[in-house]
Order: C-alpha cells, then structure tokens, then sequence
C-alpha cells in the first residue's frame, strides 16, 4: 500500500467515513488514476474537471461517489486549494445551501 493511500485512509478514519464507503473511494481513485494514466501528484484540476464531465454521464449516485472520492483525495489528502471543491455560497432567498457562505468582514 502507498503512503498516499495509507495517509488517506487515516484521513478518512479520523473524518467518520465508513469503511465500506473507503473501500468505494478507494476504487474510484485507482478507476480515476488508470483512466488518465497520471500520478496523483502531478494531476491538475482540469483533468479532475474533463474526468467529473465525463462521470456525469454515470448514475448520480455513482457521479456523487467519485466527486466525493476526488474531492477528499484533492482537498483533505493533498491540500490542493482548487476552485472545483470549494463550497458555494447560496443565493440570499433561495434555498440552495442550508448554511449559506459568510463574506469575509475584513473586506469591509
């Protein structure tokens, strides 16, 4: 087993995910990683993007469990700041979002 992948599963451990749904996230790294023939370090967040697109086509379930997979390898695992995990901020009056996103109150 990688350090990546070992530091990934503690990562998930310590954030409450189950092991069966590890397992899944798991899959869905290597299916992703086969796909584009790159290693996880150098993988950019365009090619996340083109291969999200390209799920889209799956089931939304199986769509949702690889963003979810991409998103805590990414995000948690590899502290990569990108646009495409970042949490959107819902509209005022609508009900996107159950927390809506707070400005920052230094900007003002």
């Amino acid at each position: 087993m990688t350090p990546l992948r070992q530091q990934m599963i503690r990562y998930m451990t310590l954030a409450g995910v189950s092991e069966s749904s590890q397992n899944i996230y798991i899959g869905n790294i290597r299916t992703f990683l086969r796909h584009i023939k790159t290693p996880p370090e150098q993988v950019t967040e365009q090619q996340v993007t083109d291969y999200l697109l390209f799920r889209q086509r799956s089931s939304r379930g199986t769509f949702t469990t690889y963003r979810a997979a991409l998103n805590f390898l990414f995000r948690d695992t590899l502290s990569r700041p990108w646009a495409l995990f970042q949490k959107k901020c819902a509209i005022p009056g609508s009900f996107a979002s159950p927390t809506p996103c707070r400005m920052n109150e230094s900007a003002f």
